[in-house]
């Protein structure tokens, strides 16, 4: 049987779920062929899609030992190290495929990978050039122009990267998403989406989007609407986790929660709707030109004393993973609890857990806190329990922006791979936010110099 249908048959069982069998048909062409590049790249292929990560690699190498001037190879070589945290290997492997072969998905995916390790700047200008490659103007062309978003909003372009955030509307999986949260009238088309228009003495639907952090952050942004127009009525429509802080936010703001909750929300009249994130283009040309009122949220008045608080210690509050539904979670969390260790064995430090939902831990990481999750269904409860802190540090979660909100002091873990666009470039503050204070990396995976960072800040500030 000729080499080329060989490889089609293994692809062909691959693709049915026989993944082993394929590799085992090929590994045995490989012996009658040991100068095929193309049966070990097959091999290879296959090992990286079913998670046989070591497997891929030597035969990528074979295969590129053979003929190192496949650009698909070298390619799916580095995507392959970049996804084992090989960063600066997959770099290399992926730019090598874009020198043979320039393409919008190769520009595309190098960008993603230069903008993940920070590289921005540069990510930009590949960004630039795969809309240039790009004659499709499909889904890749909308993701280029997202991705482009990202690397604007992280330099603080700010009008330019809003401009370009409009494209996570016109992918097919945000469409759905998206009109799963509108009302009955909107779908209808019966409620216009608001572009800019004159909004005196107008009423205005806001879905909010994305996670909790995002609302946290960009609903001030109603106020800012509200400062602007006269007599505007704003209805802001939220996740129920968020509805209790959001109670009583501004003048004639009112909310309401999406869960089990649409019947009331298909009443709401209005003559415009917009989804919240929409909203900062028509405010924001850089960092200066940000909406900073704080606390724009609300602080609830102190109720009651905590028993995990130790009024003759410093209270912190600690969250330091969060949910593994998000897909950066593996950058931005630390597995390892004993990482704090120079926070959680200092007899002055009351260290007390803020972890929650579907981010708890295991009993065990709690032997060294204190744990207030039993006081936490919401982001109210949440609220309350930060205000009786004396700092909150966090890693990059909706935490943050609740403390940032609410002007409460709160020190910010972020990660080296895949930083958050919102957390700036090379800065050691918020742009957003007055009372957060950000502590990066300077290597993936290792929390030694931003942990270390804030133990000399612990002891200057308080006096440890």
């Amino acid at each position: 049987m000729h080499i080329a249908k060989i490889i089609a048959k293994s692809m062909d069982l691959h693709k049915t779920g026989k993944s082993n069998a394929a590799i085992r048909k090929l590994r045995d062409e490989s012996k009658k062929n040991p100068e095929n590049a193309e049966i070990f790249a097959s091999i290879a292929l296959i090992a990286q899609q079913t998670n046989k990560e070591t497997l891929a690699q030597d035969f990528y190498k074979k295969a590129i030992k053979l003929d190192n001037k496949n650009a698909s190879y070298l390619f799916n070589y580095g995507v392959l190290l970049y996804g084992i945290r090989k960063f600066d290997d997959g770099l290399d492997y992926v730019k090598a495929a874009l020198e043979i072969n320039q393409n919008a998905f190769y520009c595309l995916t190098y960008a993603k990978f230069l903008y993940n390790s920070g590289y921005t700047k540069k990510s930009e200008t590949y960004l630039l050039a795969a809309e240039k490659f790009d004659t499709s103007k499909g889904e890749i062309a909308e993701e280029i122009r997202w991705n482009l978003s990202f690397a604007n909003l992280r330099m603080g372009n700010l009008r330019i990267g809003w401009k370009y955030y409009e494209a996570r509307l016109n992918f097919k999986i945000a469409r759905d998403t998206h009109d799963a949260m509108k009302s009955e009238a909107i779908l209808n088309n019966l409620i216009p989406e608001w572009k800019g228009e004159d909004l005196h003495n107008k009423t205005l639907i806001v879905n909010d989007e994305q996670g909790f952090g995002d609302t946290i952050q960009f609903v001030r942004y109603l106020l800012a609407l509200n400062e602007r127009y006269q007599n505007l009525t704003i209805n802001l429509i939220c996740k129920k986790p968020l509805y209790r802080i959001f109670q009583n936010f501004g003048k004639n703001i009112n909310v309401f929660f999406r869960e089990d909750n649409m019947d009331e929300v298909n009443k709401i009249k209005a003559d415009f709707h917009i989804f919240l994130m929409s909203i900062p283009f028509f405010f924001e040309d850089n960092y200066e030109s940000i909406f900073k009122s704080f606390p724009y949220i609300k602080v609830p008045v102190r109720k009651k004393d905590f028993p995990f608080i130790d009024k003759e210690k410093i209270n912190i509050g600690l969250s330091w993973r969060g949910s593994d539904a998000n897909p950066n979670d593996v950058n931005r969390s630390l597995w390892n609890v004993n990482e704090l260790s120079p926070l959680l064995n200092n007899s002055k430090i009351n260290c007390i857990s803020l972890q929650v939902g579907n981010s708890t831990v295991d009993r065990k990481e709690l032997t060294l806190m204190k744990d207030a999750s039993p006081y936490i269904d919401d982001f109210y409860d949440s609220l309350e329990v930060i205000n009786s802190l004396d700092l909150v540090i966090t890693i990059d979660t909706g935490l943050a922006h609740l403390a940032g909100a609410a002007n409460l002091p709160c020190w910010v873990l972020i990660p080296k791979i895949c930083t958050d666009w919102r957390w700036g470039e090379g800065l050691s503050y918020s742009p957003w936010y007055e009372s957060l204070k950000v502590y990066k990396q300077k290597e993936p995976d290792d929390w030694t110099f931003p942990i270390n960072s804030i133990v000399k800040d612990l002891i200057r500030i308080f006096n440890l």
